[in-house]
């Protein structure tokens, strides 16, 4: 099979699973409908994905690495497959959760491996239009999850947005033993590799992500919503951190020291996490401000998701092609000067139906995300070796999956805390909703600040070197 047709199948998966992530804040209002979910219970829908592919990205991006990309790949595709169509018999809440932590599991499987496979399949003279090609399968998912799951909710229910997932997945893995050659293991290098693996530090890992996304399920008296948000965040994030530090001195280590010693890796993942926490408000916000307290239905709010991602789908080429080395610092902090810039925009959203402000706050989202997501993906993956690109590829889905899903636990917790009496999210809230709604977007505004000592921080480690 040809490196191209391999290229297209692996291209064709991501897009199909990034396209569910993207997607699936768009069925929100109608999941919280169905079910009669608090706000928390609601975040749980998306951050429950999330929580599972952090805990298990970086593991299977190492086994990735030592066995078969390929494997975990197409292994991946099946389990998400299947795990989309039993979601959409989901008729009680807990059930649909456990599909999702499956689907979840086989989401890791896919995005740990994938940038690895995309950027074995280019020369190293390519690599930045490898990272390119990732990105845009990223955005292309973006825009075609919001639009499309907009219109199959809005015609025949969120019940039916998994079930259509589940048809093409299973369509693309009937296809995956010609698109893709899976390498013979041994089943005792399988067993010498999970005896010796630190799996201590993967527990302790393991327990901050659940401590963090606990916050949403789990309400410790005497405290209100964003008093116990920020007990769990800070308690789970010195478990992760302590889990990184017991990694780094593990004698067989998940994270090689090489990558997480690279001073524009850990400005590229730094950057990428508070972007991404900043962005998680939006992801949340938006659906219910645009359905629930404007009363559009669920398509039009996937249109304007989706017109996010077109822009940075259209743009995101054209910037991969100028991005080398010189300007990647300089392209980031561009894209992440326009983010800003929109967040504020975000602030001025109107009481009403008045488009032409939405639509142009939309359009520059897109413009600065389009600037940022390739240069800042080729600054991350520098120095990473062929033999480390599966770890290396699995911690850019760590950082982008945590920030985002931090950023909704924030929002849905500070909301809660602004509007502790409101129910349900209507026009009936009138001023209470739009002010807990612009004082989100003003502490989105301070996050989207901190990238920027980020990349100034490596950039003057970059002129040391």
């Amino acid at each position: 099979m040809s490196k191209k047709m391999t290229l297209f199948f692996i291209g064709a998966v991501i897009l199909l699973v990034s396209a569910i992530n993207s997607g699936l804040s768009i069925a929100l209002p109608q999941i919280t409908g169905t079910f009669g979910l608090s706000s928390g219970q609601s975040a749980l829908v998306v951050t429950v994905g999330m929580a599972t592919m952090v805990i298990f990205a970086v593991a299977l991006g190492r086994f990735g690495d030592l066995f078969s990309k390929n494997l975990i790949f197409t292994l991946g595709g099946w389990i998400f497959s299947i795990a989309s169509l039993l979601a959409g018999f989901s008729y009680q809440f807990v059930f649909l959760i456990i599909c999702l932590f499956l689907q979840a599991i086989g989401s890791a499987m896919i995005f740990s491996t994938a940038m690895g496979l995309i950027m074995d399949a280019f020369s190293d003279q390519k690599q930045t239009q490898a990272l390119a090609y990732n990105s845009v399968l990223l955005s292309l998912g973006g825009l075609l999850g919001p639009v499309g799951s907009g219109l199959v909710i809005s015609s025949l229910g969120w019940h039916w947005l998994f079930w259509t997932i589940a048809v093409l997945g299973i369509f693309l893995m009937l296809m995956s033993r010609k698109m893709i050659r899976l390498e013979k293991i041994k089943l005792g290098e399988i067993g010498k590799a999970l005896r010796t693996s630190n799996w201590k530090g993967q527990g302790v890992f393991t327990l901050g992500v659940v401590v963090i996304f606990a916050s949403t399920l789990v309400k410790l008296p005497f405290l209100n919503a964003l008093e116990n948000f920020l007990v769990f965040v800070i308690l789970g994030a010195a478990l992760i951190v302590w889990s990184f530090v017991q990694d780094d001195f593990s004698l067989i280590p998940w994270i090689s020291p090489k990558v997480l010693r690279s001073s524009d890796f850990l400005t590229s993942n730094g950057v990428l996490f508070f972007s991404m926490l900043a962005y998680g408000v939006s992801v949340v916000l938006l659906p219910f401000y645009f359905q629930n307290f404007l009363g559009y239905s669920a398509s039009f709010s996937g249109l304007m998701s989706g017109l996010n991602s077109l822009i940075t789908f259209l743009i995101q080429p054209l910037i991969g092609e100028v991005t080398v080395e010189k300007r990647q610092h300089s392209l980031v902090i561009i894209g992440l000067s326009i983010l800003l810039l929109s967040q504020v925009g975000y602030v001025f959203f109107p009481h009403s139906q008045e488009l032409v402000p939405i639509i142009c706050v939309t359009v520059f989202n897109g413009v600065g995300w389009a600037f940022l997501l390739s240069p800042n993906n080729a600054l991350g993956m520098t120095d990473v070796t062929k033999n480390t690109r599966g770890v290396a590829g699995s911690l850019n889905t760590v950082f982008r999956m945590l920030g985002s899903a931090l950023g909704i636990n924030f929002a849905t917790s500070f909301f809660s805390f602004l509007l502790p009496d409101a129910k349900h999210i209507s026009i009936g809230l009138a001023t209470g909703f739009m002010n807990a709604f612009r004082l989100n977007f003003v502490v989105a505004i301070i996050i989207s600040l901190i990238p920027f000592g980020i990349v100034f921080w490596g950039r003057k480690q970059l002129k040391a070197r």
